[in-house]
């Protein structure tokens, strides 16, 4: 039987953009996915906003649904039904205010959700609670 732990936060980003590379970027409307990353993982762990790999979250995942027989639930923020911890509501309304365009969603099998937000099309994942307990 393969067991797939919970996944932890990543480890702070190493990779540095050229001096004025992201600033020419904004300025041409360019987004490759290698420059968000860059920057959205540099903005996340200077706010202390943990990120975790999307890789391993979608593996726990899909892992706790076979053992459960359920589904993976992909929610719209918004639209989410249950009481998000407030901690996890702060960091998407951080991500919003400077990442207007972010697409904030939450991804669950039963009480075990992550958020998520889409930059330009790359996913990161920015938050994981247990719902009974709200440690977010």
């Amino acid at each position: 039987m393969t067991v797939i732990e919970r996944p932890r936060p990543l480890a702070p980003p190493h990779a540095q953009l050229p001096k004025g590379y992201a600033a020419l970027c904004d300025e041409l409307d360019y987004h490759p996915a290698e420059v968000v990353r860059a920057r959205f993982q540099s903005w996340c762990f200077e706010r202390e906003i943990p990120l975790y790999d999307p890789e391993q979250v979608d593996a726990y995942l899909g892992h706790k649904a076979d053992k459960e027989q359920a589904m993976v639930l992909w929610t719209e923020l918004r639209h989410y039904s249950a009481v998000i911890p407030m901690p996890v509501l702060t960091k998407a309304g951080l991500i919003l205010a400077d990442w207007p365009d972010a697409k904030l969603s939450i991804r669950s099998v039963g009480p075990d959700p992550f958020a998520e937000a889409r930059v330009y099309g790359v996913r990161f994942i920015f938050a994981a609670w247990d719902e009974p307990g709200f440690s977010g």
